[in-house]
């Protein structure tokens, strides 16, 4: 093998961190083994039994290699913990595959795995090199004669010439003379005057400058029509050389070529470039033409306006250059499409100019075939930044319109349950009466009561005042705080106080909430369940109103819910609106009196409890949630729990 790949083996074995490398040659009725010479190795029976297994029972395939038992002698011998093995040539009955061997064990070394990926690379293209050479080298002494040309000539549609004096010589091609004149009867020597003859009169001009050029001793080549014997017009290129001795024009040999299918070719083409050019300048918006690896071939003067560059700029340049990075996917999709398709495929896509702008466009591209193959692809693109714009407000505008028509709807159902709450307002009013009266009588006959004893019996122990004492102090404060709501209630349904607005953070009320109920709920046996992300939510009302509510709720839950029950807060954010809600596991409110919980002065008695109250918390609720302009409503059923929903407008 040559100096230079038996270098490359050795920097490989250095440069790698291989212990030992080698080539493997086979060819098809015999293999050579190239060894690096200076790695000194035990090449045992089994080393000379593997590679020959290697290329006949293994057939080149490195998977069967770690199953082969020679193979795995070899290693043990020589303490190789890491091996590369791969076939890196394959042609014309020549195959080279290289071993290479490592005492270390390297794992997961990206840089080391890309040193040796280039060096099979390096190997390869050394062995392409060689075997190249030793191809050209057998070619050169297969060819030691000229007896092909004459079988070129006869074969060709070129008529070669020679002129001399004033007779032209068409051995090997006077059948081509003879196609292009439409006459059988030209010999292998001819007189010049038959072929000049037929050249028709505009062209003779140019045939004497050919003639002239060529006795100037200089190569020239000249294109003309002559008339053949058929009276057919056909378009001639023919080249001179001359041969000069002693300063005197000996000969003329040159080709003549029959050029008419060519010229009517361009003749196309340059009308088809002509109807292009117009379509282009007339056209007010990007028209281009890519060659199939998607480089500019063509682009009108609009769309390089459009773009900031000159068409000089463009020309050569790639496509995908001046897309965006979001749209290149969706070009690459579309440019495959219309590789396989061939049929015209509409792509929407950012480019980006020379200034970094953005331009929407709308790209209707079609593929070129030439002979059944896409060599091409023309596009037109239409600038729809301002319509995408559009698009995108009418979405906008779409998706406010449905949130006016859900808060309707909100203020809608709300109105309808005002209506509702006034028709009924006298019947409540005396059945709150009679229930606040019976909240204060009974405090107020345990306060009496009890203090009436204490002052009349003088030798009651100490335990029993305390006891009295402590009884007397909670139905007082049950007292007091009923006389708050009742003054709170009356404020709020004059209108006589105003709310205390600001802007805070719900979720840290909620939070102070659940943390104060937790000890109550879980004297009873309950659970609390929080349901609240992290992330703020931002309302403007009444902070301690709210909080109010919120906890009157969460008071409800609680004692309406037996052990073992489960309380859960969840709260959603909207666009607009924040939304919680308070659900318990607890005996729920009858069906027929949802309908009025939340009326003025109503008082609901839920099944199996005999727990007090005035009967107007809820009400309250409700006022305080319709000053801040939100919705409360309530889903229940016996037995089974009762949820509270509540809706507030954000900041």
């Amino acid at each position: 093998m040559s100096y230079n790949l038996n270098t490359l083996l050795k920097i490989i074995t250095l440069t790698a961190k291989f212990n030992f490398c080698y080539l493997l040659e086979i060819k098809k009725d015999s293999h050579s083994i190239i060894v690096e010479k200076e790695t000194k190795i035990t090449k045992t029976e089994s080393f000379f039994s593997f590679n020959k297994a290697y290329y006949t029972t293994l057939n080149y395939d490195t998977v069967l290699v770690e199953n082969d038992e020679s193979f795995n002698d070899f290693l043990t011998a020589n303490k190789f913990k890491q091996y590369y093995i791969k076939k890196i040539y394959d042609s014309d009955g020549l195959v080279y595959c290289f071993f290479a061997f490592s005492k270390k064990h390297y794992k997961n070394n990206k840089v080391l795995t890309e040193i040796r990926n280039d060096f099979i690379i390096l190997l390869n293209n050394e062995i392409e090199n060689l075997n190249r050479t030793k191809q050209l080298e057998s070619v050169k002494n297969q060819i030691n004669d000229f007896s092909w040309v004459k079988e070129v000539l006869l074969n060709s549609d070129i008529a070669f010439y020679k002129t001399v004096k004033n007779f032209t010589y068409l051995e090997y091609s006077n059948n081509v003379i003879a196609n292009i004149l439409d006459d059988i009867s030209i010999d292998t020597v001819i007189e010049t005057k038959q072929l000049t003859s037929r050249i028709i009169p505009q062209n003779l001009n140019k045939f004497d400058c050919f003639r002239n050029e060529l006795k100037e001793n200089k190569i020239s080549n000249v294109e003309f029509q002559i008339r053949s014997n058929l009276g057919i017009e056909k378009y001639i290129r023919q080249l001179g050389i001359p041969i000069f001795e002693d300063g005197k024009l000996k000969q003329i040999v040159g080709i003549i070529k029959n050029i008419s299918k060519e010229k009517v070719i361009q003749q196309k083409l340059d009308k088809a470039e002509e109807t292009l050019k117009v379509f282009s300048d007339t056209y007010n918006s990007l028209l281009f033409i890519l060659d199939n690896n998607g480089y500019f071939n063509f682009i009108n003067d609009i769309g390089s306006i459009i773009l900031g560059f000159s068409k000089d700029e463009l020309i050569g340049r790639h496509f995908l250059e001046f897309i965006d990075d979001d749209s290149k996917a969706d070009v690459a999709i579309a440019f495959q499409q219309i590789l396989e398709i061939g049929s015209k495929i509409s792509f929407k896509v950012k480019i980006v100019d020379r200034f970094k702008n953005k331009i929407d466009f709308e790209i209707n591209g079609k593929s070129i075939k030439y002979d059944n193959n896409i060599t091409g692809m023309i596009g037109i693109g239409e600038d729809v930044t301002e319509k995408t714009r559009n698009d995108i407000k009418v979405k906008e505008l779409s998706s406010k319109l449905l949130e006016v028509n859900r808060l309707i709807s909100i203020e809608k159902d709300r109105a309808k349950h005002q209506i509702s709450v006034l028709e009924e307002l006298n019947r409540l009013k005396n059945d709150f009466i009679s229930n606040v009266s019976h909240e204060l009588r009974t405090p107020l006959a345990s306060i009496v009561g009890f203090a009436e004893t204490i002052v009349s019996d003088k030798e009651l122990p100490i335990e029993l005042i305390h006891e009295f004492n402590t009884i007397i102090l909670d139905e007082g404060k049950r007292l007091a705080r009923l006389i708050n709501d009742i003054l709170d209630f009356s404020k709020l349904e004059g209108g006589a106080e105003n709310l205390i607005k600001q802007k805070f953070d719900l979720i840290s009320v909620l939070r102070e909430l659940a943390e104060s109920f937790t000890k109550l709920a879980e004297a009873k046996g309950l659970k609390i369940n929080i349901q609240i992300p992290d992330a703020e939510m931002i309302v403007n009302g009444d902070k301690e109103r709210i909080t109010k509510v919120f906890s009157n709720l969460l008071s409800n839950a609680v004692k309406f819910t037996k052990a073992g029950g489960l309380v859960t807060i969840i709260t959603q954010d909207f666009l607009k609106e924040v939304e919680i809600v308070i659900n318990d596991t607890g005996i729920g409110i009858p069906k027929e009196d949802l309908g009025k919980i939340f009326q003025k002065f109503s008082k609901i008695n839920r099944p199996g409890t005999q727990i007090p109250g005035a009967g107007f918390g809820l009400s309250v609720a409700k006022q305080i949630i319709d000053s801040h302009k939100g919705l409360i409503r309530v889903d229940s059923e016996v037995n089974k729990g009762t949820t509270f929903i509540v809706r507030l407008p954000k900041e």
